[in-house]
């Protein structure tokens, strides 16, 4: 379902499971095939090849065991967020009620060392990937 939250679209999803390894390949493969024909397409627009950017760029994987140890790290994600800005997506998952969301873009961070670090210092070494 989508639910509108800080006048932004969200997408909810109420259940996920993990992908077995061919249909991780095949997504693989049809997500580069799309990024080759983005930057191949209209150079002279520019839009489609900053979506062929934007597909190759890394994400932070956050996992929170539940929606009240995410509201109370909420303050300290914010802290990362206004000292890091950046380009990288954040996608949280939430263990114990299986939900999956994206950040709204005003909520991505530069990937250095220290933005990690503090972001693995909130939420443990093992819940906190970028990829």
């Amino acid at each position: 379902k989508t639910q509108k939250r800080n006048d932004e679209l969200q997408v909810i999803l109420t259940k996920s499971w993990i992908l077995d390894e061919d249909t991780k390949a095949y997504l693989n493969n049809l997500s580069q095939k799309q990024a080759d024909g983005s930057s191949q397409a209209d150079h002279a627009g520019g839009q489609k090849d900053q979506l062929a950017q934007s597909t190759q760029a890394p994400v932070c994987w956050i996992r929170v065991e539940d929606k009240a140890k995410a509201s109370e790290l909420k303050a300290g994600l914010l802290e990362v967020v206004g000292k890091y800005p950046g380009q990288t997506r954040l996608h949280f998952t939430i263990v114990a009620s299986q939900e999956n969301y994206w950040l709204s873009e005003k909520y991505a961070i530069e990937v250095t060392d220290e933005s990690v670090t503090e972001l693995i210092a909130f939420y443990g070494e093992e819940n906190v990937v970028v990829k």
